[in-house]
């Protein structure tokens, strides 16, 4: 059953149920919990009990102020995944939020954006291909996916979190809302003598795979997005075929 809880400062309440699960669906601080049995609960809103018999709940306000919430409790768990009241997040530069929420902040702020880049190596060279968020940009890239493709089958491809090479030729993406202003990110593809040359990684390879079959679209789309803070990059390069043809679509927004 579902009770209101309204209490004075330092007030206490005692609750005629029977059951063996309790739990504060609200609260505005802190009480303590006696039940009938005789143990003593130190609680606040979200948290409660189970696997108790008890015939009743005396209830204390220990909060210093008035204290109100809903009390949930009976002889069966009530299942409720809501949160009521202020959510915190520490040390954190990106959280992550539900489906509605991260759509209607990218279309709030216009920083949701896709682009893609190629690049064709030749004379024995190896691709790279990227996305970077350039120094000084006041914002954080956070790349969504990657979609990468070769014309030619068999080529592995690395990824590196690496530093951003401003020698590397760059292009702009573009905004998934019309209207709106250009990104500070940019797109670039290169080419190296050399396998990995052309990066300097600082976090090892973030991603290894073949590409397998000439012009089958890879798709990576991690459970945790990549994260480019200003002056950083995430490249992608050949590591096994010469002169080899690679592109790179990328969806990403800016925070």
């Amino acid at each position: 059953m579902q009770y209101d809880i309204q209490l004075a400062v330092g007030e206490s309440k005692r609750y005629e149920v029977v059951g063996t699960f309790f739990r504060f669906k609200s609260l505005t601080g802190s009480v303590t919990v006696t039940t009938s049995k005789g143990p003593v609960f130190d609680l606040t809103a979200g948290q409660g009990v189970r696997g108790l018999n008890f015939t009743a709940l005396t209830i204390k306000n220990t909060s210093g102020a008035a204290n109100s919430g809903v009390l949930l409790a009976g002889d069966f768990e009530f299942v409720d995944s809501s949160v009521v009241g202020a959510v915190s997040v520490l040390g954190t530069a990106n959280t992550n939020a539900t489906a509605v929420e991260k759509s209607a902040r990218v279309i709030a702020n216009n920083d949701c954006y896709s682009g893609g880049v190629g690049i064709l190596a030749t004379g024995g060279n190896f691709c790279n291909v990227g996305i970077s968020n350039p120094a000084g940009s006041g914002k954080n890239v956070i790349v969504e996916s990657v979609r990468l493709i070769s014309a030619s089958g068999g080529l592995t491809v690395r990824g590196y979190l690496n530093t951003f090479n401003s020698a590397f030729k760059s292009v702009a993406p573009c905004t998934k809302k019309t209207g709106s202003s250009s990104p500070n990110t940019r797109l670039y593809g290169e080419q190296s003598t050399t396998a990995d040359s052309a990066v300097a990684a600082l976090n090892g390879v973030v991603y290894e795979s073949p590409l397998g079959v000439a012009y089958t679209e890879k798709v990576i789309a991690p459970d945790k997005p990549y994260v480019l803070l200003p002056g950083y990059a995430l490249t992608f390069t050949s590591v096994s075929v010469a002169n080899a043809q690679m592109w790179a679509h990328f969806d990403f927004r800016e925070e």
